[in-house]
């Protein structure tokens, strides 16, 4: 395997509503991995003016009203955004300064955003980015592994819900749902858990990673842990993790199928 030059961030927003340039992020949260094996590991830096506060708030900038739906999902008053905020420009500037931390790491040629649902999450972010006239320092493409799940479980119907991923895996619920940087990391393990089921990397030993029910973390064999998934995995699912593989290096590029012409 060649080495992997390519830093993966997996991000998740939470927002007051749905429209763009009305609602606001509320909450954001991410996590990094890079390396050979995607081995190291490092969290955005949190914001929380008081411990008993929700992490990386941020204040509103666009003040329209907000949706009460998106609120109670998120389970965080109003009220308690607006006064324990970060303001969004000392957002934009401590999420760049981090990413172009992670650029200057040894072996990382570029970032790479993913999320699960990511055109929500990257709308949001690039929109901070556009208000307050910073270079945008990610890749240009993102990558959105809900679409990647769904393509490779291959089912009768699309289903690329967190839920899917949990009863594949046999990992709990996240308990702290929707709290942006708790669901950053939960993506970000289930990301990795995908990637070593396809071949990608050597199967996960983080601490931090979900444990399958009934076996422990320290006595069980990683090769034999994704073997049960891997049956699962089609020929159309091997082909997916082989794109994806090409984009980190570790495979080599395919060429693209040419269409046949219809008569």
């Amino acid at each position: 395997m060649r080495a992997r030059k390519d830093c993966y961030v997996m991000m998740d927003v939470e927002a007051s509503g749905h429209r763009l340039g009305h609602h606001d992020m509320t909450q954001f949260g991410a996590v990094a991995v890079w390396g050979k094996n995607l081995e190291y590991r490092e969290a955005f830096p949190v914001w929380q003016p008081r411990p008993d506060l929700p992490r990386n708030l941020i204040a509103p900038q666009f003040n329209g009203a907000p949706d009460p739906d998106a609120l109670k999902v998120a389970g965080i008053a109003w009220e308690t955004i607006c006064e324990f905020g970060e303001p969004p420009a000392k957002w934009v500037e401590r999420f760049h300064n981090w990413i172009v931390g992670l650029k200057a790491r040894p072996g990382v040629d570029k970032v790479i955003l993913v999320g699960h649902g990511i055109t929500f999450d990257w709308a949001r972010v690039q929109l901070l980015y556009d208000q307050f006239r910073v270079d945008w320092p990610c890749h240009y493409s993102g990558m959105d592994f809900k679409s990647w799940w769904g393509g490779m479980r291959a089912k009768e119907h699309i289903d690329s819900s967190m839920t899917d991923m949990r009863e594949f895996f046999g990992v709990k619920k996240n308990k702290k749902a929707h709290d942006a940087q708790a669901d950053a990391e939960y993506q970000l393990d289930f990301m990795l858990k995908t990637f070593a089921t396809a071949g990608i990397i050597e199967p996960p030993a983080s601490a931090g990673s979900p444990s399958v029910p009934g076996k422990s973390k320290t006595s069980a064999k990683p090769r034999a842990s994704a073997k049960k998934p891997a049956q699962k995995i089609n020929g159309v699912q091997r082909m997916a993790a082989k794109r994806l593989a090409s984009l980190g290096g570790s495979e080599k590029r395919l060429k693209p199928v040419p269409r046949r012409r219809s008569r």
